[in-house]
Parts: C-alpha cells; sequence; structure tokens
C-alpha cells in the first residue's frame, strides 16, 4: 500500500476530520453543560416565578388537561402553554426530578441559542466573531441567570434567535422553505409568552430587509401568507383553550395579558427610561464595552451587514420594551444575543490593527479589574464575617444558620477562598498584560468570567438553596399534619409554591382572621400556611393556633401553624 493510501486509512486521521467540524458544537455543548446544568440536580425551585410554573406543568398531568392550564385548581391565564408542556415532556426523562424539568429546559434553551449566536457570528462576520459572541453571550449575568432558572424568558429567547436567524437566511437564499420556517418560528414564540414572539423578530426582519431594499426588500417578506402560519400555529392551540375556558379566559389571556400589560400595566410598571438603570447590571461584566460597540455599529451600518443586523436588533428591541407600560428586568434577554454580537465586534476591533482598537483598552481593563477586585473579596469572605452578621438576619431556621456559618470556617472557607484567588489571578493576569498582549488579556479576562460562573453554579447556588427553597417548610408540615391533612394559604402569594412540593392540585385561599377561624373550625387539624408577620397575627387573636416551623424563604420568613400543635 502506497504512504498517502496508508494515511488516507489512518483511523486518528479519519476521526480527526470527522470531529473538526464539530468542535465548536462540542466545546459550547460541554461549556453550557458545565455552566448550567447542575441547577437541575443541585436546588428545588427558587419562589416565586419556578414553583408555580413547575406547579403549572404539574397540574397538566395530574388533571390530564394539556390545553387549558391551571394552577392551584384554577384556570391559568397568565401564559401560554408550551413552556409547560416542555417541562413535562423534561420532567418525564430518567433521572431528572419532575419540578426541575423547566429549568432543563432553559438550560438545553441556553445551549442552543449559544450555537445559534456562534453560527450567526461566523455567518455575517467571521468564525473569531461568532466564537466571541458565544462567550460573551456564555457570560452575561442575566443570561446565565435563566439558563439555570426555570422560568420562561429563555426559551423565548432562543425561539426568536431561531426565527430571527431563519429570516436572515431565508432572505439570502430565497428559500421558501425557510421563510416557512420562519413564520413557524414565530407562531411557537405566540404561544410561548404571547404576540412579543411575533413583534421581536418580525419588526428586526422588516427593519433590516427595509434599510437593504426598500419598499422592494418588505414584499419579499412574503407577509400576507406568513401572518397566515403564524396565527394558525397559535389558533391551533388557542381556539380549543377558548372554547373550555369562556370568554373570561378569552379577555385574560388575548387582553389583559397582552394589550393591558402594553399600554396600562396593572403590575411591574415603570417609567420608559427603566431599561437605561438596569441593563447595565444585566449584562455585566461586558456592559462597559457596549457603548463603544454601538458607536462602532452605528458608524459601519452602511457598508457592514454584520453590524447592521446586531444593531438593528439590539435597538429595536430595547425601545420595543421601553415603550410598554409594564416591565421586568427578564423582557430584555431577548436582545441578548444581538448585544453579544455588538459586544463582540467591539472585541474583534480591539484585537485587530484597526482604528478602533484603542477604544478596547480601557474597557477590557475595566472588566479585568472589577474581575480581580471580585475575586480578592471573595477570597477574602470567610474573614470579614462570622456569627454575630448571620446571627441577626432574622427568620432563619438552625439549618440555614449552619450552613452560611460553614463558609466562614474551616475547611467551608476554602469553597470561598480558593475560587476567589483563582477569579482574582485570572482577572490580575490580564490586567497586566492588556499594554502586551491584547489577546493574552482578553483571554484571561473571559477565563476569569468563566471561573466566576462555574463557581457561582457549583458552589453558590447549593448554599443558597437552603435560604431559596420552600421544601424543607413543606416536608416539616406533611411530617407533622400527615398527607392527608387540609392546608390553608393566608394570601395568594403562596398558590403555586407550597402546592408542588405537597403534590397537591387545590390548596384554599383565604385572608381575615374571621375566615381562617371558619376553616379551622370546619377542619379540625389544619395546617396554616403564611408569612411569620401575618401568623403571628393570626395567633394574636386565635390563641389556640401555633406556630410548629418557620424558615426563611427567599427573603420572607414563612411559617406553618396548626390549631393545637
Amino acid at each position: 500500500m502506497s504512504e498517502s493510501g496508508r494515511h488516507a486509512l489512518d483511523p486518528r486521521e479519519l476521526a480527526r476530520r470527522a470531529v473538526a467540524p464539530h468542535r465548536p458544537v462540542l466545546a459550547l455543548a460541554l461549556l453550557a453543560m458545565a455552566l448550567y446544568l447542575p441547577s437541575v440536580w443541585l436546588r428545588d425551585p427558587w419562589n416565586p416565578d419556578e414553583p408555580r410554573y413547575a406547579e403549572v406543568a404539574r397540574e397538566m398531568v395530574s388533571r390530564g388537561d394539556y390545553v387549558l392550564p391551571h394552577l392551584n385548581g384554577e384556570v391559568y391565564g397568565e401564559k401560554p402553554p408550551l413552556f409547560f408542556w416542555l417541562g413535562i415532556l423534561a420532567g418525564g426523562l430518567p433521572g431528572v426530578p419532575f419540578e426541575s424539568g423547566t429549568r432543563l429546559v432553559s438550560a438545553l434553551a441556553a445551549l442552543l441559542t449559544l450555537l445559534l449566536t456562534y453560527n450567526m457570528g461566523r455567518r455575517l462576520i467571521d468564525e473569531q466573531a461568532g466564537w466571541l459572541a458565544a462567550l460573551v453571550l456564555a457570560t452575561s449575568s442575566m443570561f446565565i441567570l435563566h439558563a439555570t432558572s426555570g422560568v420562561i424568558d429563555g426559551t423565548l429567547t432562543l425561539i426568536v434567535t431561531a426565527a430571527i436567524a431563519s429570516g436572515l437566511r431565508a432572505r439570502e437564499e430565497g428559500s421558501p422553505v425557510l421563510w416557512a420556517l420562519f413564520y413557524l418560528l414565530m407562531g411557537l414564540a405566540v404561544i410561548t409568552k404571547g404576540p412579543v414572539g411575533f413583534v421581536i423578530p418580525a419588526g428586526v426582519l422588516l427593519l433590516t430587509a427595509f434599510q437593504e431594499e426598500g419598499a422592494r426588500g418588505l414584499r419579499a417578506l412574503h407577509p400576507a401568507w406568513g401572518i397566515l402560519i403564524v396565527a394558525g400555529v397559535a389558533a391551533l392551540w388557542l381556539a380549543p383553550a377558548i372554547s373550555r375556558g369562556g370568554r373570561e379566559y378569552a379577555e385574560v389571556i388575548l387582553f389583559k395579558q397582552n394589550v393591558g400589560r402594553a399600554y396600562e400595566s396593572w403590575h411591574h410598571k415603570e417609567p420608559a427610561q427603566f431599561f437605561l438603570k438596569v441593563f447595565p447590571v444585566s449584562f455585566a461584566p461586558w456592559i462597559v464595552l457596549v457603548p463603544s460597540a454601538v458607536y462602532g455599529a452605528w458608524k459601519a451600518r452602511g457598508s457592514q451587514k454584520g453590524e447592521r443586523v446586531a444593531l438593528t436588533w439590539f435597538a429595536f428591541t430595547f425601545l420595543f420594551f421601553s415603550m410598554i407600560s409594564g416591565k421586568k428586568t427578564r423582557y430584555l434577554l431577548p436582545l441578548f444575543p444581538a448585544a453579544s454580537l455588538l459586544t463582540a465586534l467591539e472585541m474583534r476591533a480591539f484585537l485587530s490593527d484597526s482604528a478602533r482598537r484603542w477604544r478596547g483598552l480601557i474597557p477590557v481593563g475595566l472588566a479585568a479589574a472589577a474581575l480581580l477586585a471580585g475575586g480578592l473579596a471573595l477570597a477574602a469572605a470567610p474573614f470579614g464575617y462570622g456569627a454575630g452578621l448571620v446571627g441577626r438576619l432574622e427568620g432563619l431556621a438552625p439549618d440555614q444558620r449552619e450552613s452560611l456559618l460553614a463558609l466562614a470556617a474551616f475547611p467551608g472557607g476554602l469553597a470561598l477562598t480558593v475560587p476567589g484567588l483563582v477569579i482574582a489571578a485570572l482577572g490580575g493576569w490580564g490586567l497586566a498584560l492588556l499594554a502586551r498582549d491584547r489577546g493574552a488579556a482578553l483571554g484571561f479576562t473571559l477565563s476569569a468570567c468563566l471561573a466566576a460562573v462555574a463557581w457561582s453554579q457549583w458552589v453558590a447556588v447549593p448554599v443558597l438553596d437552603s435560604v431559596k427553597s420552600a421544601r424543607p417548610l413543606a416536608d416539616a408540615i406533611a411530617t407533622v399534619a400527615g398527607g392527608d391533612a387540609p392546608v390553608l394559604l393566608y394570601r395568594e402569594s403562596f398558590a403555586g409554591v407550597f402546592n408542588l412540593h405537597l403534590r397537591r392540585d387545590a390548596i384554599p385561599v383565604v385572608s381575615g382572621r374571621r375566615r381562617v377561624q371558619a376553616f379551622l373550625d370546619g377542619h379540625p387539624g389544619a395546617v396554616v400556611i403564611g408569612s411569620a408577620a401575618d401568623v403571628e397575627r393570626l395567633r394574636s387573636r386565635i390563641p389556640a393556633l401555633k406556630a410548629f416551623h418557620c424558615r426563611m424563604i427567599g427573603d420572607v420568613p414563612v411559617c406553618a401553624a396548626r390549631a393545637g400543635a
């Protein structure tokens, strides 16, 4: 056999060639698994939204009703069902706790969003920009939070990103299949979180097409049959849901949750400048590069497609959410891939010899300095607090106090000191190399970010679970009162939280001393769950009511009480 023939058949060479094209996918998959999957198994759902969404999914299964969502036995009209369906599928996988299914959905959505962002950066700009954008997105603070939380916005971000990516490719290739996929994805986004799933991708594509081709570009989007696809996908669920839920459900899901939130929100109403205040923290630490990145993209928008698309996506989404009445910080998550692409462009310029190179010195230096300072603060934390500080936290149960105190003593303090020193070393090294080797400086800064995220997920999250989970209180209720004892929730805010852990489809919710007394008279041995302050007020009016277990859940001390306990 010839030399060339032997090399052609070399298994190692064949394996290398087979793996090489998939290295980005494999690398990003491993990164996402290390950063985001621990939360699926290392903690319980955290109040307020995670238990609520997990409970909606559980009640779908318990009731056998997958069309009309319910929460605590009542019709739940605040959100469409796609996220809950996905949570049911994920929670049914071997080894996955059902209540963690929605968090597994978020983790997988984060991975796919990273892959899409990498691919868009590679297609629109180049390979380096794709990698940088994916790493920036993976380490931005709010993206991490929602990649590890069982809430809807991460899934919405994935579908919106996929819709924009397919729409851009459809414009390039003119493929009817890609256009159909674009509108199909928007329909899925609508049954994930309402009309916003249509508005963002449609707005980005419309503006991009108009900038590039004017009115002719708008006609090429096939709006007539595209809107029919979106409406058809939504109607497949909405028509039977409204038929079952009636007029009241239709008014909530179609108008109150959409038109009401947009024009005159009754909940989370904020001024137009709200996102200017919260976005810098949400996109930390890379926010330091965003102002110069936006400026550079604005200057290059006429000649560079990557800059034009990323800037349009970022600006349109930011302005759209700023204009509506109801605002929450996480609403901005669908613009994070665009912000990451813009940041990657600035990093790319920082690493090159272009005229924009100098602008990255100060922002990258600030990011490295912040990581250095944060790492040192983390390393010093065990020496800066102790029993005196933790003991002043009202409402902590003994096990919660012990969990936190363990980080102030040896060997538990090493869980803060060692990672803190690693993060500080990487950040300091990046800062020291800033003037001599910009590529190495940026690499060490990114590595410090990755180390900080990994530490937060593997160490901080399990510790925080002791003061965020409602499971220990639910377990205490089940132990003291038994599985079939009547349970009463004092105030609506606890609906869903204890249903999930007690596996009960409906728990009565009442307020007021007389109604609680009436319930206790009719249900001997009933357990009342409420905030510590509410339970204390009830005890002053109902002497027989005694609290038997209290603990901090998030930032609220919560107690379980029982007559004669």
